[in-house]
């Protein structure tokens, strides 16, 4: 068992200490990329249950400009496939909020897929399926931190908006 907890700790290092690989520009105005994140936990005294978990996600997108349909580059349409899986730490320990930003149920589906489009004069408008959370409720100082409650502003926790893993149809 103890040898075991150690393997996956150390290939969730090795993972982690990958970087982050960009967008691959497949053709002019045609990229596509993966991002993918694996933590591990284990809870070793106190909480609801001793154990661990190892909550990841695996994000494939797809982002392309009009210049692939023969448009201009003034508009554009993205698509992230987002798949999340391994156990829940936040079970383990009973925390009700989450211990980390990536623990979600255990799915894959498209997570985004929007089209913007900017006119001349700077308006621009973007409709589909978007994650608030990126788009509008992003902290900052929170980049380097994994615990959920750097994640999300208080105030939009307790409105009940959609957010990570669930995106929701909208427009700006």
């Amino acid at each position: 068992m103890v040898t075991r907890v150690w393997l996956v700790f150390i290939l969730c290092l090795a993972f982690l200490s990958l970087p982050e690989a960009p967008a691959a520009e497949l053709s002019p105005g045609l990229a596509a990329g993966v991002n993918f994140a694996q933590d591990y936990f284990h809870n070793l005294q106190g909480g609801r249950h001793r154990g661990g978990a190892g909550p990841g996600r695996l994000d494939l997108y797809l982002d392309m400009d009009g210049r692939v349909w023969g448009g201009s580059a003034d508009s554009r349409f993205f698509l992230d496939l987002l798949g999340t899986n391994g156990g829940s730490i936040s079970n383990q320990a009973g925390d009700l909020q989450t211990l980390d930003n990536v623990e979600a149920v255990n799915t894959f589906k498209v997570f985004e897929a929007w089209y913007r489009h900017r006119f001349a004069g700077g308006l621009e408008v973007r409709v589909g399926l978007q994650d608030f959370n990126a788009r509008f409720n992003v902290l900052d100082a929170a980049g380097t931190l994994i615990n959920s409650s750097f994640g999300i502003d208080p105030v939009i926790a307790q409105a009940g908006a959609g957010i990570f893993p669930t995106a929701a149809v909208g427009g700006e």
